[in-house]
């Protein structure tokens, strides 16, 4: 329901949050765990999106900023289905560990790879141009990324892809998209 149920993302923690909006204050709801303790890192979740009923979080699907390490948790989409009348999920939200219901693909990994022309700079850091997630939203059947980095000859990319192929065995379909937004201009949201 519009500002009842809606979900913050937190690029250092394994976990998200639902929150409310009434009037003009957020009022802060229950944790939920997307990574157990188990993983290799956080998800550096840079993105948040509903769409068809689910919540999605999106992971950077880039290398470390401190280390220049790859953390395959980086490299994850999740969904959950809620209730479309409450905006809650069927299972219990907990904040001590995730529940098998959320879904995690790290489908998109490979997409981002083999995409041109930004696809040789995948796994690279960012500070060296390398591909870097921030945003992410969902429109009929494809959910959409929005790239942080690279910019190259003046332009930002948006990659976009099958939900049946993401979270599926459909054909994934990615296909990226360029615009031309000016030098070193990237995304830094989707909606």
């Amino acid at each position: 329901p519009p500002f009842a149920s809606c979900l913050a993302v937190n690029d250092q923690k394994k976990y998200a949050q639902f929150f409310a909006i009434a009037g003009s204050t957020l009022v802060p709801g229950a944790v939920i765990r997307l990574l157990g303790d188990d993983a290799d890192s956080d998800p550096d979740a840079e993105g948040g999106a509903f769409g068809d009923g689910y919540f999605y979080v999106v992971g950077s699907h880039g290398l470390s900023r401190n280390k220049d390490k790859l953390h395959n948790s980086s490299f994850l989409v999740f969904r959950f289905k809620v209730d479309a009348a409450t905006g809650k999920p069927a299972f219990p939200v907990t904040d001590a560990k995730p529940d098998p219901a959320i879904e995690k693909s790290s489908k998109l990994r490979e997409a981002l790879k083999s995409a041109a022309p930004f696809g040789t700079l995948a796994e690279k850091p960012l500070g060296g141009g390398g591909v870097n997630l921030e945003g992410i939203a969902v429109r009929g059947q494809r959910l959409y990324v929005g790239l942080r980095g690279p910019s190259l000859q003046n332009k930002a990319f948006i990659l976009s892809a099958a939900l049946g192929g993401v979270f599926g065995s459909a054909a994934l379909d990615a296909k990226p998209h360029d615009l031309a937004l000016g030098p070193n201009a990237g995304i830094r949201d989707l909606a």
